[in-house]
């Protein structure tokens, strides 16, 4: 027959498998007559759907509400955290175009005062 994992909060699961649901045959679930018949039944492939979940366990609606604000506040962190990459890069291009004219700036002006240093030269020799 099959067991079900029970799990702590931990999430590791226990050794101890949970009781047998009633009406199952020691030969397997297919030898249940009680839930041969059921139409609410479902197997272990089929996950139920959420309404039914909702009236079986109301701590599930809570777990599902939990899992859901988590979602949306992961896709909020990640939308966050891709506007922060956009404008660091955008900063770190500014960044670098400032520098590139700074650097720019420099030789300009390194070689206005050289030129000014070579015309007082050439006036001191002229006199």
């Amino acid at each position: 027959s099959l067991t079900t994992t029970k799990w702590r909060s931990d999430h590791t699961p226990s050794t101890r498998p949970s009781p047998k649901p009633q009406g199952t045959h020691p030969d397997g679930p297919s030898k249940a007559p009680t839930q041969q018949f059921n139409p609410t039944h479902t197997t272990h492939t089929q996950a139920p759907t959420q309404s039914a979940r909702a009236t079986d366990n109301p701590r599930r609606i809570e777990k599902d509400q939990t899992e859901t604000k988590m979602s949306q506040d992961l896709a909020t962190a990640k939308k966050e955290v891709q506007d922060a990459v956009r404008k660091a890069e955008a900063l770190a291009a500014e960044a670098l175009r400032a520098s590139q004219e700074a650097k720019a700036a420099m030789e300009k002006l390194a070689k206005t005062k050289s030129r000014i240093r070579e015309n007082k030269r050439k006036k001191k020799e002229a006199a």
